[in-house]
């Protein structure tokens, strides 16, 4: 996960399959609160990362993006993003 604003970057690498961490508890807690911080004074939503981590479950209803594009839960189905 990792916010940019300007030259000032915040991390932190989910590098177990891109879900989890290896660092110990300590160090992802404190960079997930730094994460948290830094999204806030850009002015973002609160816990913004928690939003992400749910946008591609395609059980909950709704438009969601997956990782083979838009899929609409309502009708089971892939969303064609462009009209041939």
């Amino acid at each position: 996960m990792a916010a940019v604003a300007g030259d000032k970057e915040v991390s932190l690498p989910l590098d177990c399959g891109g879900l989890m961490s290896s660092l110990p508890y300590a160090d992802v807690a404190a960079r997930l609160q730094e994460l948290q911080e830094f999204t806030c004074m850009m002015g973002g939503i609160d816990e913004p990362f928690m939003y992400l981590s749910f946008l591609s479950l395609t059980v909950i209803p709704s438009l969601r993006i997956t990782d083979r594009g838009v899929f609409d839960t309502a009708e089971f189905r892939d969303v064609p993003l462009f009209v041939i």
